[in-house]
């Protein structure tokens, strides 16, 4: 028995290494970047815990315009999302066109099994660590606590995965019930996705606090912080834009692959696209959004339209480095590099451990910082010390990620595969998505 559990791990860990023919490498390049980005805004992020408001204000809004771009990058969860639309919305069209329908009891039962028994295990060693303090912990375990105020959740960055689960929930019965039957199922897409603009728009627009704040007034009161937080920033409704931008890049792949090819074969055509796609993305992400001179028309845009801006351009470079790429050419060696590969395999259980290991190391550095007094009022903000943090912080996450992968998330990968009636890609969920 110990010789056949210790080859099973054996041959977990190789896997890790062995990237499957078949596997989309862009994807894979994108999952493993967006987890190594979120530990990196946490770490930023973190430095709150120096307990000095004024101090990390100055911190974030004197960040140098080379830096700016680390306070875009919870847009990262944003790129799980888009991930996950195109990745379920593939098997889902793939499996209508073979039966004509979707067997929702086998989806549910599958991606219950894929995301439930890594974030278990997670959350059973958290318990077994800090019993009493996670006393809404039946809401994780519920895939609900995204609906918990902030001040209450427990293990609170986990609410990407409550939201993800709902979107499991909800996304196959929508698909089979008001989109796939229609005349034009891709129109119905994009009604979705103007549907998740408006649900965005009104949430703001409803919320006299929201509707009249700038991002440095959210992100520096505390109290302003946690009710944006629970008003908008966790909720499937105000979040759903890129998922169903996702499936929308997923359509056009599984049913309109000629018009792309097309598309393609246009090169003034296909590279536009690319360029449009590219300044998307450098505009959601290259700029520090919480600098002092952001105003509240601005801030509305923002936070209202840039998620669903940056969902539907990384969709585009999903389907765009499917194929011959043009200009993205570079991009797409960059993304296929085999040394994503293992990250992007254990980005779900790294997902569920960064957190905690950030918490820690930033409070080490923090300390230290200003034991040392190189935190004192008026000096520059050691930026430096962000680089030995980071790379503790990624060295530290990978090793209980690997042990919870190798022990609990691959056996269930197997077993889930082995239940199967119809075999289907292995490739892990992001951060417990797909």
């Amino acid at each position: 028995m110990i010789t056949v559990a210790w080859s099973a791990l054996r041959d977990h860990v190789k896997a890790l290494f062995a990237p499957a023919s078949n596997r989309l490498a862009a994807i894979d390049g994108v999952r493993a970047l967006s987890q190594l980005a979120v530990m990196l805004y946490h770490c930023f992020f973190l430095a709150r815990i120096s307990g000095e408001p004024e101090q990390f204000r100055a911190m974030v809004q004197n960040t140098p315009w080379y830096l700016g771009w680390v306070w875009s990058l919870d847009y990262s969860v944003d790129a799980f999302f888009v991930i996950s639309g195109y990745l379920i919305a593939t098997l889902l069209y793939r499996e209508y066109n073979k039966s004509g329908s979707i067997d929702l009891k086998r989806f549910y039962w599958r991606r219950y099994l894929r995301l439930t028994p890594a974030y278990f295990a997670f959350i059973l060693l958290v318990l077994a660590v800090s019993p009493a303090a996670h006393p809404t912990v039946w809401a994780n375990f519920l895939y609900v606590n995204n609906f918990i105020p902030l001040a209450e959740a427990s293990i609170p960055w986990t609410w990407s995965l409550a939201v993800e689960e709902q979107f499991y929930l909800v996304f196959p019965a929508l698909l089979l019930l008001l989109v796939m039957r229609a005349r034009r199922p891709f129109l119905r897409l994009c009604f979705l996705l103007a549907a998740s603009l408006f649900c965005a728009f009104w949430v703001f627009y409803t919320d006299p606090l929201l509707w009249q704040l700038t991002p440095q007034q959210i992100y520096f009161d505390n109290a302003t912080f946690n009710h944006y937080y629970d008003r908008f920033y966790v909720n499937l409704y105000t979040r759903f834009g890129p998922f169903v931008s996702g499936a929308m890049a997923a359509y056009l792949m599984v049913y309109h692959r000629a018009t792309l090819e097309r598309i393609r074969q246009q090169a003034l055509l296909f590279n536009g696209l690319n360029l449009l796609a590219l300044a998307v993305l450098f505009y959601t992400l290259a700029f520090n959004h919480y600098r002092n001179d952001v105003s509240v028309a601005y801030s509305r845009w923002h936070l209202i339209v840039d998620r669903n801006l940056f969902g539907v351009a990384l969709a585009w470079v999903l389907l765009a480095t499917q194929g011959p790429a043009g200009l993205l050419h570079p991009l797409k060696q960059f993304l296929g590099w085999k040394g994503w590969y293992p990250i992007a395999q254990l980005s779900y259980t790294m997902y569920l451990f960064h957190y905690v290991v950030v918490l820690f190391v930033m409070a080490n550095v923090m300390g230290n910082l200003q034991h040392f007094g190189l935190l004192e009022a008026g000096k520059p903000f050691p930026y430096v010390w962000f680089i030995p943090a980071y790379l503790l912080v990624v060295v530290l996450t990978l090793i209980p990620a690997t042990l919870l992968h190798v022990t609990v998330e691959k056996p269930f990968m197997n077993l889930r595969d082995r239940l199967s009636r119809a075999p289907v890609s292995a490739a892990p969920p992001i951060a417990g998505k797909a």
